[in-house]
């Protein structure tokens, strides 16, 4: 008996304490902190848009390639790709987002990644948006709402919007700018309606009732659809290496060239050569209609674990008079790709969900490459 009353008394006296704790708390500075708000794609500038866009498709082709749902991209603000990762099975821990940061983790060696977006093809459950916050990224991305996958296509997901977590920063004194919807045309299209199944990634979500698509939002966890515009349009401004690249390059190329040539030829060969080369070559890409090229530029490089390693731009150009609609070429040693599609060992095509390359236009996709300098790529059109 004499147990019983110690055992109450020390009850009374531990909640009696917590209260005290709790009412002595004083105000922390750290609210004074804006928490994060969700801001739609569509809301963004149309520089933003575009930005963001082109990094999403990294994303998006990563889970494409390891047959996943969800991948990740890295990116720094100035448009360098760091890493991706992708939920390929194995620990329920390892989602897409996950997965990215530890793979950029193992390759630099970093803990934080202050001045980096991340980029994944779903809505972030509450674990990945808290390792996000705890990893200290500037932005994270997304593209399918978790509403969307939950409410309308019943795939099993925690039924919390990403920003109840994000809104949460302070807590760490950081804040992360969240934007969603990003491409979420493309990536809608992963999470096929699973409702009236059973097992496996479906659910009965509780928005829902006798198996309807019907989602009303029943809680407060989906009602953050109110955008913000952003505070500090990043992006914009990071795009300015890239003039500054090309320009360097065409001069150097164009006047070493032409002159060394043309002068020792002219005065004895120039008169046969020239007229019956130029017009047998000049409009032989207009008869065939079908014709691109490729051209290409390093933007990052690094060494680690002995191995040096190049992140490349390239750009498929198209320089017929129809639309290409596929373009197949090779490329060895390389270490992920994206906005291309791999065939085979060493072989690659445009991309799925790429219908065509207009007349003019280009498609760009990157690669990272274990080596130390740029390999020519040429390939073989269809239109």
């Amino acid at each position: 008996m004499k147990l019983i009353y110690s055992l109450l008394i020390l009850l009374i006296i531990a909640f009696s304490t917590a209260k005290a704790h709790k009412n002595n708390c004083p105000k922390s500075a750290y609210f004074d902190i804006a928490p994060s708000d969700l801001t739609q794609f569509k809301d963004l500038s149309p520089d933003d848009q575009q930005f963001h866009a082109k990094y999403m498709r990294i994303a998006i082709n990563v889970a494409v390639e390891n047959n996943s749902k969800f991948g990740a991209a890295i990116v720094h603000k100035n448009g360098t790709l760091m890493c991706t990762g992708a939920n390929t099975g194995g620990s329920r821990m390892y989602h897409g987002e996950v997965k990215a940061i530890m793979n950029c983790t193992d390759l630099y060696g970093k803990a934080t990644w202050e001045d980096h977006y991340l980029y994944t093809t779903g809505e972030p459950c509450p674990m990945c948006s808290a390792a996000a916050m705890w990893t200290k990224f500037d932005k994270v991305i997304f593209a399918s709402y978790v509403s969307v996958m939950y409410c309308e296509r019943c795939f099993n997901q925690l039924p919390m919007d990403a920003n109840e977590i994000f809104k949460l920063g302070y807590g760490i004194n950081h804040n992360t700018v969240l934007i969603g919807g990003v491409l979420e045309n493309i990536t809608d299209t992963f999470f096929p309606s699973l409702c009236g199944t059973i097992g496996g990634w479906s659910v009965v979500p509780v928005c829902q009732e006798n198996w309807t698509r019907e989602c009303p939002r029943p809680s407060r966890y989906f009602g953050n659809t109110k955008p913000t515009k952003p505070t500090t349009p990043t992006p914009t401004p990071t795009q300015t290496p890239t003039p500054t690249q090309t320009p360097t390059q065409t001069p150097t190329q164009t006047p070493t060239q032409t002159p060394t040539e043309t002068p020792t030829q002219t005065p004895t060969e120039t008169p046969t050569q020239t007229p019956t080369q130029t017009p047998t070559q000049t409009p032989s890409p207009t008869p065939s209609a079908c014709s691109a090229n490729v051209t290409q530029k390093i933007i990052n490089q690094w060494y680690s674990n002995n191995v040096y390693y190049i992140q490349v731009d390239a750009t498929i150009n198209n320089k017929g008079s129809k639309p290409v609609r596929g373009f197949n070429f090779q490329l060895q040693n390389v270490q992920d790709i994206w906005n291309a599609d791999q065939t085979s060992t060493n072989n690659y095509k445009l991309p799925s969900w790429l219908g065509e390359i207009p007349v003019n236009g280009a498609h760009q996709f990157g690669y990272i490459q274990r080596s130390t300098s740029l390999t020519p790529i040429t390939g073989t059109p269809s239109c």
